[in-house]
C-alpha cells in the first residue's frame, strides 16, 4: 500500500531530493549515490529549516541508494548539524538504510549517536513502513 501525503518539494537535484510533507509535518530527504560533501550540507541545512519553520519533529531519512560518506562528514553532521536539529525540535527519525552493506554500517553510528542525543530511532529497509512509523508514532499511548 503506497501512502500519498501533501508535499512541498524543497531540493531536487540529481543528488538528493528534499520534500517537507505539509499535512504531517515530516522532513524527508531521498539521497543518491552521486551525492557529496557540499552536496549533503546543502539538504541537511534546508532540512533543519523545515524543522523550525514548521517545527517539525519527524525525519524520514530515504538513503537506499547512498554510497558510504567521508569520516569529516560525519563530523560536522555529529558536531554541528545534529545539536541544531535537536534544538529545532527533532525527535523521531525513521531511516530507510543504504542497499549497500558498506554504506549501512557507515549508519551505525548515527544511530548510536542520534538515539543517545534523545532522538527516538527506527530502521527500515523500505520507505512506504518508514512513512507509517512516522505516521504514527505520536499517537501510541506511552508505556508505562
Amino acid at each position: 500500500m503506497r501512502i500519498i501525503i501533501a508535499t512541498l518539494t524543497i531540493i531536487n537535484k540529481p543528488y538528493a531530493q528534499l520534500f517537507y510533507h505539509e499535512e504531517t509535518g515530516i522532513v524527508h530527504h531521498h539521497l543518491t549515490a552521486e551525492l557529496n560533501s557540499a552536496n549533503l550540507k546543502e539538504v541537511l541545512f534546508a532540512g533543519n529549516e523545515l524543522l523550525k519553520k514548521h517545527h517539525a519533529t519527524k525525519w524520514l531519512s530515504d538513503n537506499r541508494f547512498m554510497q558510504a560518506h567521508a569520516e569529516e562528514d560525519a563530523d560536522w553532521i555529529g558536531n554541528q548539524w545534529l545539536p541544531q536539529a535537536i534544538e529545532f525540535g527533532w525527535k523521531y527519525w525513521a531511516l530507510v538504510v543504504p542497499q549497500s552493506w558498506h554504506a549501512r554500517n557507515n549508519l551505525v553510528d548515527y544511530v548510536n549517536l542520534f538515539h543517545d542525543m534523545g532522538v527516538r530511532v527506527m530502521v527500515f529497509t523500505e520507505v512506504d513502513p518508514a512513512m507509517a512509523w512516522l505516521l504514527n508514532i505520536d499517537k501510541q499511548p506511552a508505556k508505562r
